[in-house]
């Protein structure tokens, strides 16, 4: 698998794993989910990840892993 498909790959995850805890919350808060609102529970999320990585100054393979996905959210 090339690098293009690896970060793909982990995107995919990631958005999966997101969503599955998304939706568990909003089940255990008796809340409706909405795509809106996980669409910026995601953006959070991704901001959270950022931070990690500017903390561990990998800011660098963050952006590679995510750079994607930042591009779908953000058109």
């Amino acid at each position: 698998m090339d690098f293009l498909g690896h970060a793909l790959g982990i995107s995919i995850y990631f958005t999966t794993l997101t969503m599955k805890y998304y939706i568990y919350v909003m089940k255990i808060k008796k809340v409706t989910p909405t795509f809106q609102l996980y669409i910026r529970y995601l953006k959070h999320r991704i901001q959270i990840e950022k931070q990690i990585a500017i903390n561990q100054d990998k800011l660098y393979t963050h952006d590679t892993k995510y750079e994607k996905l930042n591009n779908i959210l953000h058109d």
